[in-house]
């Protein structure tokens, strides 16, 4: 099962979420309040399963117990996998070390990007664009979406002002966590609402 968590750790929509991830034509909809966690442990109990929780920002323990206590009447071996770029978040979650994915090495960053900013993929003809290509990759941090958001933002744009105002943007600025996107994809829609 996956379930997209984002910033709104909502009981209720995960229980949905994780039962729909599990049961795919099944519509909560019709669910009281209280049969929706009845009918979660229906599914679950008694089985081995895998479940993602991708991208979660809760940092209240009690929030992540509630659902936790929903979820442990399965057999022994069932795993949750959490994804989040909070190390508190991984911390309150997590019962065995976290695994942190490091970024992209500045190569791999530098291929990516031009993969998705210019048309043959590499930029041979727009030497002084590759050259701004590797100012701006490495604000990116290694982070692929990153990479991917302004590469494509930039697609086919061959205008050396705009790729000189994407680099030097005070948004890059901003103060920031470590591995937070947040600068970069505010860049982004910055570009992409003035294109």
């Amino acid at each position: 099962m996956w379930v997209c968590v984002s910033d709104d750790f909502d009981i209720t929509r995960l229980m949905k979420e994780i039962i729909k991830s599990a049961k795919h034509e099944e519509d909560c909809s019709k669910l009281k309040a209280d049969e929706i966690p009845k009918r979660l442990q229906e599914i679950l109990i008694g089985k081995k399963f895998l479940l993602v929780l991708d991208d979660v920002w809760n940092e209240k323990p009690m929030k992540w117990r509630e659902l936790k206590n929903l979820l442990v009447s399965s057999v022994n071996g069932s795993k949750i996998i959490v994804s989040t770029r909070s190390k508190t978040v991984a911390e309150i979650m997590g019962t065995v070390s976290p695994h942190f994915i490091q970024g992209l090495s500045l190569e791999d960053s530098l291929s990516l990007f031009k993969n998705c900013a210019f048309k043959d993929g590499e930029g041979k003809d727009f030497p002084n664009l590759v050259k701004i290509a590797e100012d701006i990759v490495g604000k990116c941090q290694g982070v692929p979406l990153a990479l991917r958001t302004l590469g494509s933002l930039l697609f086919a744009n061959t205008d050396e002002d705009e790729w000189l105002r994407t680099k030097r943007s005070d948004i890059w600025q901003l103060k920031q966590e470590n591995e937070d996107i947040l600068p970069v994809l505010k860049l982004s829609y910055i570009i992409c609402r003035h294109t």
